[in-house]
């Protein structure tokens, strides 16, 4: 099993789902799109992991490749909140 293969190295996992396009999330369904939170969720839980759902981060529509990518600029504004973030919760990082 992966996260164990990391929790045996002593690297801590984060699940992570990285922003779409709000377009994106409006053709999704919601029913399908509940299931995948629950079962992330369910394994973040089982595992003892922390889960980041950016899924829904408001970053503006220029920021976006396609749909569910970020363009450069949006990976940067992505990375450096995940680096806030990282920051926030492992103090030492």
């Amino acid at each position: 099993d992966f996260i164990k293969q990391l929790k045996v190295k002593n690297i801590t996992p984060i699940l992570i789902a990285a922003p779409c396009h709000p377009d994106f999330l409006r053709m999704l369904s919601k029913t399908v799109e509940k299931e995948n939170h629950q079962i992330v969720t369910a394994l973040a839980k089982r595992h003892g992991l922390q889960y980041w759902d950016y899924s829904r981060f408001g970053i503006r529509d220029g920021a976006f490749f396609n749909p569910d990518h970020l363009n450069y600029e949006g990976a940067q504004l992505f990375t450096k909140e995940l680096e806030r973030r990282m920051t926030q919760t492992f103090p030492t990082y």
